[in-house]
């Protein structure tokens, strides 16, 4: 079901210089140039606005920035974005949000979609884990147990006890598995929302596709070199 009188929707969106990605995970370097073209494609596309948590300084114009504690840029691999689920930040931000990360090319209103009920609701493209936190809708407030329970111990210890099990660990969103199970709601490819795979997408995006996501070790930016599709879309 989705809320009628929904229209635009505000999106939440991490910047951070990170260290101790997971092992032979390469990550592109992220810069104010991202945060700036994820506003300019969600505001194109149904209007919607855009807040940046950030250790740097206002990243764009016209993107609402608040600030990550030193604390929090300092934690190892994808951790710093578990701090999207503490009630500090969630009071900061202070409304249902989406979060959205800055691998996204964004080609279609996200709105209708977010619109739709559940304090919780996240993407299920991950392999051998139940969620993909490069888009997750949330009410503040609802699954704060995320954080509150959050400790590198904590995360080390879970990563060992799930790599025993013969599971797969790739940091914040291995994490939301473990504390939260497999039984929240959530978006498919179904609902729009596809892994950019550039063997089936460089050349040509695919019908009712909302948004993509490069998910590493793509980089937008540099696949607008290669992909005309990209390169109108990505401003």
């Amino acid at each position: 079901m989705y809320h009628p009188m929904i229209q635009a929707h505000t999106f939440v969106t991490f910047l951070w210089a990170g260290h101790d990605w997971p092992d032979g995970k390469k990550v592109p370097t992220y810069t104010a140039q991202h945060v700036q073209v994820l506003a300019s494609m969600l505001a194109r596309h149904g209007g919607h606005t855009l807040a940046c948590v950030t250790d740097r300084p206002i990243p764009a114009a016209g993107v609402r920035r608040i600030a990550m504690p030193d604390a929090v840029a300092a934690l190892p691999k994808y951790y710093p974005k578990v701090w999207a689920f503490s009630d500090d930040c969630g009071k900061q931000i202070g409304q249902r949000f989406t979060y959205i990360d800055l691998d996204a090319v964004v080609v279609g209103d996200l709105g209708p979609l977010t619109a739709r009920n559940g304090d919780f609701i996240c993407w299920n493209q991950a392999r051998g884990e139940p969620y993909n936190t490069s888009f997750y809708t949330l009410e503040p407030g609802t699954r704060a147990t995320v954080w509150e329970k959050f400790t590198t111990a904590a995360a080390d210890h879970a990563e060992l006890d799930w790599q025993r099990a013969g599971g797969r660990w790739t940091g914040d969103q291995s994490w939301v598995g473990h504390v939260l199970g497999s039984s929240e709601l959530m978006y498919s490819e179904g609902d729009g929302l596809k892994q950019y795979r550039p063997t089936l997408h460089r050349l040509a995006k695919e019908p009712e596709t909302l948004a993509y996501f490069l998910c590493g070790p793509y980089d937008p930016a540099t696949e607008a070199e290669r992909s005309a599709w990209i390169k109108a879309s990505w401003q």
